[in-house]
């Protein structure tokens, strides 16, 4: 964040009569190049700012104006993260907000911001296995920062935005901090903006063209649309794919994050079926399982053995965990392409745009001994279609400055 520090004070200076004993004066030239950390004490009388650096510590004293009437302590930790920097100045709130909005408030209050990418370092195991395996893979937090930003400029507003996804069914995928539900929060209305669920097992739209149709017919006027598609894979904190630790079963230890492919890799490895639902008599019998059906009969058309001999297991869940990804672009992008071309120029009297986010979400565990935070996402292809059929490439906007062997 490369910004004045008169800027950041400038606020404060409105409220406050500056006290001459301070040991800072911030100049146009100030800049948090060797800045670690700005405090802001406001108390009922007075407002202390310490600025450390690397080598020493400054404090600003100012006596409060009498109509103001606050109690906040604030700590801003100004240490940059390298993803984010590239697009620092749309990813982080303006500083200048922050303080405008604390002098405001009338409640104490502890307000820490970090780089959100990075608020709790992940296992070394674990970074080393998405860079292998999933490389420009970025932390959710980063992901809807940018998302948000584009999608805002192009005109998706909370009373407008209708979203739908594709993606596995495991909770894993849809807790509070989870990356389609904080896109829902920032993109949609709260009361009635849901998230149509396209996907089943392994993130498949089994859904279908009838089931987009559906979605898509329920658009609101002028209606900007996102589908958020893609498998995902777990690692755990010593770096291995295709598990997490989670929550409440730590006794148990990390157990498969797209349980029903993970676990039907391994048995066909091991020469059975891949089937959880196979009868004595070798037969799937009751017809219930007819995702599980298909998603096994994927996997028996790639490599498996080849991909395990090359790079062992955690290669093979990588890249059947990409050739998963790329079946599902392909039945995401027909099915909206299909349901346009059946509905005609009409389809566009509703909707104005559909834009389509495609990638690999990886989880990483959260239970006990694990470091937590966010989950990652690789992103593999960002594009929106608009009215007359016109395709509008926004993944060089959004995410070309990250080392992902994107798609379209």
């Amino acid at each position: 964040m490369k910004f004045q520090i008169s800027i950041f004070l400038a606020l404060v200076l409105n409220f406050c009569h500056i006290d001459t004993s301070s040991s800072f004066v911030p100049t146009s030239s100030t800049s948090t190049s060797s800045i670690n950390s700005i405090s802001i004490n406001i108390s009922s009388s007075s407002i202390q700012v310490q600025v450390q650096t690397a080598s020493s510590s400054s404090i600003l004293r100012m006596k409060k104006r009498d109509n103001v009437n606050v109690n906040v302590n604030v700590n801003v930790n100004m240490n940059t993260d390298p993803i984010l920097s590239a697009r620092e100045a749309r990813l982080n709130i303006p500083i200048s907000t922050l303080v405008s909005s604390l002098l405001l408030t009338t409640a104490t209050a502890t307000v820490t911001t970090a780089s959100p990418a990075y608020a709790k370092q992940s296992s070394p195991k674990f970074e080393q296995s998405i860079k292998q395996y999933f490389p420009g893979s970025i932390p959710t937090t980063t992901v809807i920062l940018r998302v948000q930003s584009t999608l805002r400029k192009r005109q998706y507003l909370p009373y407008n935005t209708h979203m739908a996804t594709s993606l596995p069914r495991e909770e894993i995928l849809f807790t509070p901090i989870s990356l389609i539900s904080q896109l829902r929060n920032k993109l949609s209305e709260a009361k009635d903006g849901g998230v149509y669920a396209l996907g089943g097992l392994g993130g498949i739209p089994f859904a279908g063209l009838a089931g987009m149709g559906d979605f898509l017919s329920h658009s609101p006027k002028d209606g900007k649309v996102l589908i958020l598609f893609g498998p995902h894979v777990g690692i755990d904190k010593f770096g291995s794919l295709g598990k997490v630790e989670r929550i409440g079963s730590e006794e148990y230890g990390a157990d498969e994050v797209s349980g029903v492919v993970v676990r039907a890799y391994f048995d066909i490895m091991n020469g059975k079926s891949g089937m959880s639902s196979v009868s004595t008599s070798g037969t799937t019998g009751s017809g219930m399982n007819l995702e599980e059906e298909y998603v096994v009969g994927l996997l028996k058309k790639m490599p498996l053995k080849e991909w395990k001999a090359e790079g062992g297991d955690d290669y093979a869940i990588a890249k059947l965990t990409t050739e998963f990804y790329k079946i599902i672009q392909e039945m995401v992008v027909k099915q909206v392409e299909g349901y346009i071309a059946k509905q005609g120029s009409g389809f566009w009297d509703r909707v104005t745009e559909v834009t389509m986010l495609g990638g690999i979400v990886v989880n990483r565990g959260h239970g006990s001994g694990t470091e937590g935070g966010d989950d990652y996402f690789q992103p593999l292809a960002m594009k929106s279609l608009v009215k007359g059929g016109i395709e509008v490439n926004l993944y060089g906007e959004v995410f070309g400055d990250l080392s992902t062997p994107r798609k379209f």
